[in-house]
């Protein structure tokens, strides 16, 4: 199968985030703890704060900042877990997704990180798919 644009082949990717600090096995065995751990919380705000204490190293949370992940954003601000929170800019947002993005931050006084995809990796990519596409529709 083709690699996307700018991706390195399956094999040789480096693993990141919790698979890079720890083993397979550590790791099912942290999920499990962690499964029959949150089981016994009521809350989100007890359920994130366990999350972030048991995992190694930096915890992150991707918001779209849509209501479910409004409801998320809530509990870290609560818990007060040090758990950084991101979005994504594609630059495609209506006003009034900024308008919250600015006012979760006001009420809650945090800084949501806002990431941006490189245009031409974005470009190279949709060119990619477009061209697996054609054929198949």
């Amino acid at each position: 199968m083709p690699t996307a644009p700018g991706a390195a082949p399956a094999a040789s990717r480096t693993p990141h985030g919790l698979l890079s600090l720890m083993s397979a096995t550590d790791a099912t065995a942290l999920a499990a703890r962690l499964d029959a751990d949150l089981a016994a919380l009521s809350t989100l705000e007890e359920r994130v704060s366990a999350i972030a204490a048991a995992i190694p190293g930096r915890v992150a949370f991707s918001t779209s900042l849509g209501i479910e992940d409004q409801a998320v954003t809530h509990a870290i601000a609560a818990s007060g877990a040090p758990v950084d929170i991101f979005t994504l800019d594609t630059g495609r947002h209506f006003p009034e997704t900024l308008d919250t993005l600015f006012e979760t931050e006001g009420k809650y006084g945090i800084k949501i990180r806002v990431m941006f995809p490189d245009a031409a990796e974005v470009e190279a990519l949709v060119e990619f798919l477009r061209e697996r596409a054609v054929g198949r529709v």
